[in-house]
């Protein structure tokens, strides 16, 4: 089997997973938001409507996620195991040191990606539905500004693991000193 078809099956599974729990986060959030405008009648239509897309954003995100990863699973996999096909292959089909570290570095940044995308996605809400000046107005603000930025640098982190993985798997290999490391 190829590096392209284990990516490839990857992604799959990986979107598998992500729609397990966003199913799972969907059956969660119905029964939590009928519970909240049961009990918030005093709320308006308005605070409904953004209440509910705090909990509705972010699955949607997770569900385009899963139709990019399960449709274009193809293209990722000729992205992610473009440095693996290019190296020449080894006796016995053995991979070699960078190529086992080129997957697992990009399968620690997807994994990265798909868990911080629906905090992103919920901390840019926040942000956009900031409350108008006042008290603790800005206190607030600032709190969402910094998980932002938090979530923000971490998905950026997630994202360069997925697109420099070749160059983070020869480093690793390099610094843990792995003798095929000076066989290229």
């Amino acid at each position: 089997m190829s590096p392209r078809d284990l990516a490839f099956i990857g992604c799959r599974l990986l979107a598998l997973y992500v729609v397990v729990n966003s199913l799972q986060a969907i059956v969660f959030n119905t029964w939590f938001l009928l519970e909240m405008f049961r009990t918030q009648q005093q709320w308006s239509k308005t605070d409904r409507i953004i209440e509910a897309g705090f909990y509705i954003v972010p699955i949607i995100a997770l569900l385009i996620m899963v139709a990019i990863l399960w449709w274009r699973a193809d293209w990722i996999a000729g992205k992610v195991a473009a440095p693996a096909t290019a190296t020449p292959p080894t006796p016995n089909g053995v991979w070699s040191v960078q190529n086992a570290l080129s997957v697992a570095v990009v399968a620690v940044g997807l994994w990265v990606v798909i868990v911080q995308v629906p905090t992103l996605v919920q901390y840019i809400m926040h942000i956009i539905n900031r409350p108008p000046a006042g008290a603790g107005a800005s206190e607030i603000f600032w709190t969402n500004v910094s998980g932002f930025v938090s979530a923000l640098l971490t998905t950026v982190l997630g994202l360069l693991c997925i697109f420099c993985s070749r160059p983070l798997g020869d480093t690793i290999a390099r610094l843990r000193r792995w003798p095929a490391v000076s066989e290229k």
